[in-house]
């Protein structure tokens, strides 16, 4: 199909050469006077004979009979696909119809069926008309009004006993509560005045004890003689207890000193413990924000990509719509107007430029008048 349709595309060329003139380009070698390569030119300035006349009529030739055989293809394609469509539209049309004889027996058939169901509802023409709804929506609102108001009054007392049970509630439980303080407060009372009377008895019942042992000491003393001492009469003078008083002291600074410093340094410990708090959390807010930079420099990588390759993919479409704007341009145009932009040699059809480059071996050799290489 393609070399059909290039030699198709030869012979077309070939057959308006004579419509339209072609358009003339100076070659790229002096004294060549047309539109010949420079390797034909210096075949003709030898004198070299080349028999293109015999070869263009072969081709000519072969190119209108695979053109003819082309279009006989191609003819018995669209009848062929002519013949298809007919036979698909006829057998179309017979299904239609065949369906449409059916439906239209099946109607007739229904018709003449005869209905063995008992009809369920009558139509009497003498029966009174029915009342309109309104005469007994009047009565229907007024009873629903009733009820909804005796509702309304039942859920209105359930709240009122439920409120009066909750305030005789809590009376009982106010009332309960001031017998319990009352209470408390005299067995409290009772206590206090107990504690009292044995606490005084217990003094009175020292006093009299020192009051014995005293009498008894100066008896003994009196009996020992006058200017005898007595044991413990300078145990509690003035010097000892300022020494005592001092010791007190000094010892309740010595405590106070030791709760401070245990203050100071339970005050040190919690500054540290606080101080190491802070210091993880700044850390794990650092390592937040940086996550997040992290996941925001992605993101703004990831739509610099997208962007990028957005615009790539947009230069591409608009590169191809053009190129596709620019094929359909040059579609409309005629083959030969197409061709007339490429210019080549009249004699061997190659580019105007062309030296004796190609792709052929340097070791051949080429008969004169034949269409082989050696």
């Amino acid at each position: 199909m393609n070399k059909c349709f290039v030699n198709f595309r030869s012979s077309y060329r070939q057959s308006h050469t004579a419509r339209e003139p072609v358009v003339q380009a100076c070659c790229d070698h002096h004294g060549s006077g047309q539109e010949i390569c420079y390797l034909c030119h210096q075949r003709e300035q030898r004198n070299v004979y080349m028999p293109f006349t015999e070869e263009k009529a072969r081709r000519d030739k072969e190119e209108d009979l695979l053109l003819r055989k082309y279009s006989e293809m191609k003819n018995t394609e669209h009848l062929l696909q002519e013949k298809e469509k007919k036979a698909l539209l006829k057998r179309e049309l017979h299904d239609m119809q065949k369906s449409n004889f059916e439906v239209a027996e099946m109607k007739h058939a229904r018709k003449k069926e005869r209905d063995v169901n008992f009809m369920q509802s009558y139509l009497f023409h003498h029966r009174p008309e029915t009342p309109p709804l309104f005469t007994k929506m009047l009565p229907y609102s007024k009873e629903l009004q009733k009820q909804i108001e005796l509702k309304n009054l039942a859920s209105l007392r359930e709240q009122e006993k439920e409120n009066f049970e909750s305030q005789a509630e809590q009376i009982n439980l106010a009332t309960s509560l001031t017998k319990q303080r009352e209470d408390y407060f005299k067995e409290r009372s009772r206590k206090m005045n107990l504690y009292k009377t044995i606490l005084d008895k217990q003094v009175h019942e020292k006093t009299l004890s020192q009051q014995q042992s005293c009498g008894i000491e100066e008896e003994e003393n009196i009996r020992e003689g006058e200017g005898a001492g007595y044991f413990g009469k300078n145990d509690v003078t003035a010097e000892l207890l300022a020494e005592k008083k001092r010791k007190a002291n000094e010892v309740m600074k010595e405590q106070f000193k030791m709760m401070a410093q245990r203050k100071r340094e339970e005050i040190l410990k919690r500054m540290k413990e606080q101080r190491e708090e802070e210091k993880i959390l700044r850390k794990n807010r650092t390592d937040l924000l940086n996550d997040r930079a992290m996941k925001c420099q992605l993101n703004y990588e990831l739509y610099k990509d997208l962007e990028s390759d957005w615009k790539h993919r947009a230069m591409l479409k608009q590169q191809n719509l053009q190129k596709a704007k620019e094929k359909a341009q040059q579609l409309d145009m005629l083959l030969q107007d197409q061709c007339n932009r490429y210019h080549r040699c009249q004699q061997c059809k190659r580019c105007l430029w062309n030296r004796g480059s190609g792709n052929i071996w340097a070791d051949t050799y080429f008969i004169p008048g034949s269409r082989y290489f050696i």
